[in-house]
Formats: structure tokens, sequence, C-alpha cells
């Protein structure tokens, strides 16, 4: 059974209906009183009520900032899952389409990048994203021939100290050379 302030997941059962009469987003089987989404439960015991209230999943518009991870790459796209808008840190899963030139000789990012871009749109429900502006791009990747770790040896070059390979990429101003000491991680997860 629910306690006050408490976060309950749909199915939760959450109290009896002969004990509260409830307020919210619920359904009732059994005498069960259930949460029917992702909610916070409250119960007042003087006036023998039960209030679930929803949460409200924050949405991702238009000029936001996201972090996010490149699951795949497919010109002109790459698939990125978001885990950070505006620096908040997101409860679930969220995808967006990273466009890049499809002229390019090479992708200006790898699978498994974690990349900052910028949201700029909404095409055919799937939110787009570009890395055009100065503070945009690359914040840590790996080889794409070995998985070593890189460092930054140019603007957008990249070397693998495992097997010395070059990589181009599109890289922020804060990029994470793999062989930095002094780096703040809570900045990027």
């Amino acid at each position: 059974m629910a306690v006050n302030g408490v976060q309950a997941y749909p199915g939760d059962e959450l109290a009896v209906i002969e004990e509260y009469e409830p307020v919210g987003d619920y359904f009732i089987e059994d005498g069960q009183i259930i949460a029917s989404k992702v909610s916070i439960v409250n119960k007042d015991k003087s006036l023998k009520q039960i209030h679930i209230r929803g949460l409200v999943r924050k949405y991702v518009k238009v000029g936001d900032t996201v972090l996010g991870q490149v699951e795949y790459v497919q010109k002109p796209f790459a698939h990125v899952v978001i885990f950070k808008v505006n620096e908040e840190k997101l409860h679930g899963d969220l995808k967006a389409m990273l466009y890049f030139d499809p002229y390019l000789r090479v992708t200006p990012f790898n699978e498994g990048a974690i990349v900052r871009a910028k949201v700029i749109g909404l095409t055919a429900g799937h939110l787009m994203l570009d890395m055009q502006d100065d503070k945009m791009g690359v914040l840590e990747a790996w080889c794409p021939y070995c998985g070593g770790p890189l460092v930054k040896r140019g603007k957008n070059m990249l070397r693998c100290l495992k097997c010395g390979k070059n990589s181009f990429m599109r890289l922020a101003p804060d990029f994470y050379s793999g062989n930095s000491k002094k780096i703040n991680r809570s900045n990027i997860f």
C-alpha cells in the first residue's frame, strides 16, 4: 500500500476502495485502487481521500540543447539516444535524429560518441538535431577502428592512443581527450 509523497507505477495497488475515496489517475479492480500511470500518491486521512497525481513528462522544444549518445549512423542521419535536456537528466528513453551533410567523405562522429546538439525541429514525429553552433559537437568518442581512447590533434582531428590511426569528427570546444587527467564527467553524465 502507498504512503504520502511516494511514487507509484501503473498497476501498483494503492488502497482499498472502502478505506479511501480516490481522486486522480486511477482505476478500480477487485475493490483495489490501482495507479493508472506513473504518479505521486498522497493520502488525506481526515477526508478519507487518496490523491493520485500523474507525473507530467517534460517535453523537448525547438532551441533546447541536448546531450546524447549516437546509437547508429545511416547517412544523412545519426540516431541519438538523449539523456539530458538543458543540463537536466531525462527519466526515460528519448530518441532523435541528428542530421549531417551526406556529401562529407567521413561522418562527423561515430557510433557510441557522446554529442551535444541543438533541437531544430520535429519532423514526422522525430526530434531533429543539429550541431552547427560553435558550442555543439562531440564531447567524447572512441576509436572507430579499435575502440581505444582518442586525443585531440587539431580543430576536428583525433588520434587513437592505442592503434595510432587518425579520425575526423566535429568536436565540441570542451571535448574530453582520452589522455586528460582532469575532467568533470558529471558535466557529461
